[in-house]
């Protein structure tokens, strides 16, 4: 059974900036969520996601999930203390 990826809206009139990643380059554009925190949606990642225009708001799925450079900006746990 595959999970149906959850979409945020983006509201219209967005604009799409390119992911900081030093390989993605992937076109993200940034929202604040209900918690006040940023994050970046992907709207070209497939069924369901398109981006928003200067009337309509669009739709996509967290950056963070379909980025090439995930890793790059994951954050390091802090050592373990002993």
């Amino acid at each position: 059974m595959s999970r149906v990826p959850h979409l945020f809206e983006v509201p219209n009139d967005t604009d799409g900036v390119p992911c900081k990643g030093p390989t993605c380059q992937k076109t993200v554009f940034w929202i604040r969520t209900k918690e006040k925190k940023w994050l970046a949606i992907d709207c070209y990642a497939g069924a369901g996601c398109r981006p928003p225009t200067l009337l309509s708001p669009g739709y996509g799925v967290a950056h963070w999930g379909t980025c090439a450079d995930a890793e790059y900006f994951r954050r390091k746990s802090a050592p373990a203390k002993s």
